[in-house]
């Protein structure tokens, strides 16, 4: 039998672990057999990583649920993952984790981050008409909001104005102006 060491072995591919998990020693200590044990289907590993079968990585839009079984089961309820790596699906941006599905944030709120926290609510001289979003809009010159959660900013009042963005209130004009 002829003898084989770890510098003669060929890496495995990227959806084999990159280190052999089944070697076979023989009585002179030489390696008699080895093999590259597969990924679940849907799971990669990172390239040139010493890794077992543990340190497989569920590939975009799956998430590991029993990957030592062989499981990379697809995002489900609009979440989504990206890349390589072992989490748990999540809800995008925009959206919020409401009875386990993800919910678009409604009008007047925000999210900037991926996960399952609330939206947040526009504060006080800022504005959201459109669903989904990741930010507020600050009221422009001549508007203002005085309210939280609000979808639309307010003209300033005859006799008053604004000249600032994002003010939740007016000022009022100089005496003899309007």
């Amino acid at each position: 039998m002829q003898s084989t060491t770890m510098q003669d072995c060929v890496p495995c591919s990227m959806t084999e672990a990159w280190i052999y998990l089944d070697v076979r020693y023989g009585a002179d200590g030489d390696i008699d057999s080895a093999y590259c044990p597969n990924c679940p289907n849907n799971a990669e590993i990172v390239l040139g990583q010493n890794v077992n079968r543990s340190s497989c990585l569920c590939l975009e839009d799956y998430e590991s649920w029993n990957i030592n079984g062989g499981i990379c089961r697809p995002c489900r309820d609009g979440k989504t993952k990206y890349g390589l790596v072992n989490e748990l699906c999540q809800c995008d941006v925009g959206y919020t984790e409401t009875d386990g599905k993800c919910n678009i944030c409604p009008i007047g709120t925000y999210k900037d981050s991926r996960g399952n926290a609330s939206c947040s609510t526009c504060t006080k001289g800022t504005y959201q008409d459109n669903p989904g979003s990741i930010s507020c809009k600050p009221c422009l010159g001549g508007t203002y909001q005085d309210t939280n959660g609000s979808s639309l900013c307010t003209q300033c009042p005859p006799g008053k104005y604004q000249n600032d963005y994002g003010s939740s209130s007016c000022k009022q004009c100089l005496p003899g102006k309007y």
